[in-house]
């Protein structure tokens, strides 16, 4: 069984000879929208979702309305927790879809408004709170807690952040 770490570098070097060569240039629209669809498959699988969205903005550059690339977007958005993004792109596909696949799109969508409104609202408001007992004094046992806030919701810039700062309060 290969790892997904593996199996990303594997695809991404195959690919990026790939994309580089003659026959992918000289290839119509519809042969490399179906290349980078099944790449951004393979980055979505291997939890490249930064690099899996590069991707499906190239795919939507070649065609906008590209169902899968709309589709491949929700996930990644959810994924990065990027609620409102992700909402957006299920409002799009609730309108562009057919009619047997909306409930899928509004299901998602309700499961990131839900996401919002637990975890952002709730959880920025105590890292607020947290943030001002700092205000006093750093106490390490606030910091950490304000890193573990921001790593469940998925703030990951901010989560290193306060962690770095407890490393520093606490060597």
């Amino acid at each position: 069984i290969i790892d997904k770490t593996k199996a990303f570098e594997l695809a991404k070097k195959y690919f990026e000879i790939f994309v580089v060569s003659k026959e992918y240039i000289t290839e119509s629209n519809t042969s490399r929208i179906n290349v980078l669809e099944s790449y951004i498959k393979c980055l979505i699988e291997c939890d490249q979702y930064d690099e899996a969205h590069k991707y499906c903005e190239e795919l939507l550059s070649l065609d906008s309305g590209v169902e899968n690339a709309h589709r491949f977007l929700v996930i990644i958005y959810i994924h990065l927790k990027k609620y409102k993004e992700a909402i957006c792109k299920c409002e799009y596909l609730i309108i562009h879809t057919r009619d047997t696949e909306n409930h899928i799109f509004h299901f998602l969508k309700a499961q990131c408004k839900y996401a919002i409104a637990v975890f952002e609202h709730e959880a920025l408001s105590a890292i607020d709170i947290c943030k001002k007992i700092l205000e006093e004094k750093e106490y390490l046992d606030v910091v950490f807690t304000i890193g573990k806030m921001y790593e469940n919701i998925g703030m990951y810039n901010d989560m290193k952040f306060y962690y770095l700062k407890a490393c520093y309060i606490y060597p």
